[in-house]
């Protein structure tokens, strides 16, 4: 008993210091996500980088359309919220600005939902995790 307390306690130290919410699991990790619109499929990246800039792109599946990264700042805040907002290419952005609940059921998806729901923009994005950058 006194061995899973131990155990316990260096769990919870480790957390404090370390940081294990879902912020800290963000951090360094890329997403991306693939979808068809109107007989197009697109691919939209997602970049959670230190100092907590997020890298977004947009580019159009087996087509040489490739948008310029949009640079946008995320922040998680108390249970599990993410704040997008935009720095650069503010348009490229606009439709991720917002809160978002996040959902990491399992490593390799990444399910945000927005907190306050908007009928001109998605409410819930699915993302996998890109594999290059564990």
């Amino acid at each position: 008993m006194k061995k899973l307390i131990v155990v316990a306690l260096a769990l919870v130290i480790a957390c404090v210091f370390v940081g294990c919410g879902a912020g800290a699991l963000l951090e360094g990790t890329q997403w991306y996500e693939e979808y068809t619109n109107d007989g197009v499929t697109y691919r939209e990246d997602w970049s959670f980088e230190k100092d907590n800039v997020l890298k977004f792109s947009k580019t159009v599946v087996g087509g040489g359309d490739v948008n310029d990264p949009a640079i946008g700042v995320w922040q998680v805040n108390d249970g599990n919220i993410l704040e997008i907002t935009a720095e650069e290419n503010v348009t490229k952005i606009l439709g991720i600005v917002g809160t978002w609940h996040i959902d990491m059921g399992t490593k390799d998806l990444l399910t945000l939902t927005r907190v306050v729901t908007d009928s001109k923009k998605n409410n819930e994005i699915t993302l996998k995790r890109v594999k290059d950058a564990e």
